[in-house]
Parts: structure tokens; sequence; C-alpha cells
């Protein structure tokens, strides 16, 4: 399996959610905002087409340090603009609880995918009385499966009122973030890949771009 094939590949429940459609400048990575235009990265140092491996327009760079370590960052773009960002590394099982535990620190584990199947979290605790093992099962099984992601969103106070994703996601600002941390590959192949995006702004394109006049034909 192409890891780079799963950075443009989405989570389709984490755009169902109402957006307000507020202004643009939000942050995605660190200094990497939220359609920044791609001119502003082709002529800065390092940066490299790699539209071909991800199968949409995205450029990449090696030896992005993010928790000490040295990560390959592929930029996706639609329109010349920035809408997500992509960290990816060798699977290290030391990396990844790592990453997972810098990430719990301000994200909310809210889903687990197996490629096949998505498991809602919030709505798993809230209505299924053996939520634990019904979790550890999903976990177990899409692990060994070749593809597994851990779906994350921003923390905030309002996610106690939360009882699904969707509703997580409509109680949340336009701003917030999700990051999904996915495991790609088995054995020796395998790699850790690590995607920030914001999943209300890119409901909000898609609907806005819905309900444009349909040109005649």
């Amino acid at each position: 399996m192409n890891p780079y094939r799963q950075i443009a590949a989405g989570i389709s429940v984490l755009f169902c959610a109402l957006a307000n459609g507020a202004g643009n400048e939000a942050k995605l990575f660190k200094d990497y905002t939220y359609l920044s235009a791609r001119d502003s990265y082709v002529n800065q140092q390092g940066y490299y087409d790699c539209s071909a491996e991800v199968g949409s327009d995205a450029l990449c760079k090696d030896d992005v340090r993010f928790m000490d370590h040295s990560f390959t960052a592929a930029l996706v773009f639609s329109a010349g603009k920035l809408h997500q960002i992509s960290l990816m590394t060798e699977q290290d099982q030391a990396i990844f609880a790592r990453l997972f535990g810098t990430l719990s620190q301000t994200f909310t584990l809210v889903a687990l995918n197996d490629g096949k199947t998505q498991l809602d979290i919030l709505h798993t605790l809230r209505n299924d009385r053996s939520a634990k093992q019904t979790i550890t099962n999903f976990e177990g099984g899409g692990i060994n499966g070749g593809s597994f992601t851990y779906v994350m969103l921003e923390k905030a106070a309002v996610m106690d009122k939360a009882d699904s994703l969707i509703s997580a996601l409509a109680l949340q600002p336009d701003t917030v973030r999700s990051a999904e941390l996915m495991v790609v590959g088995q054995g020796a192949d395998s790699v850790i890949v690590l995607k920030f995006a914001l999943p209300k702004r890119e409901a909000q394109l898609v609907r806005d771009a819905a309900q444009k006049p349909a040109e005649s034909f």
C-alpha cells in the first residue's frame, strides 16, 4: 500500500457537520497556514513536487523536525492553496507512542478507522455497555489489517456535551483541527502518517462549490 496515497484520502465522516464560513487564517501545523499560497513554498529551499506519488497537487520536504524526530512533510494543495499537511516516517513503535501521547495533550480521540469501517468512539462510549471491549476488539483487528487510523479532534470544553463525532464537530468552531494518526502497510514496509486538516472548513468549501450555478451543457 502506497503511504503517499493515504495522505490525499480523507475520512468522509469528518466533513458532515455544518460550518460557519469565517475567515481563512487558521493554523494547520506549526507555521503552516490553511489556504496559504502554493507559490510561497515553491521557491523555498528543500521543497519538491511529489504530486505523482500523492495523487494530488502536492509539495514535499524532507527532514522536517517534530518531537526531535525527522519526518517527510507532504503539503496538499487545491486551486493553489494549502488544504492539509501530513508528516511521514518509517514505522517505529516508540515514535508512534510519543506521537499519540503528544497529540493526546491537545486532541481527543473521536474515531477509529480500519480502511473499511469507522468506529465512532464518542457514540460507542455513550451507548455501548461493553464499550471498552468493543473499542479494543476493533483496534486489534484493524492494526493487523495493514492500515489503521486514529482520528482526533482538538480538545474543547464542548466535547463533554458531544455524544457522537458529528455532534462534536457541530459544537466546535470552524477552525477546529483534526489529526489523523495512521499506520500504513505491514512489517518492514509500514509507515506512520500524521495528517492535519480543518474538516469544517473543508466541508464548507464543498458546500459552497455545490451551490454554484451549474454550467449549461
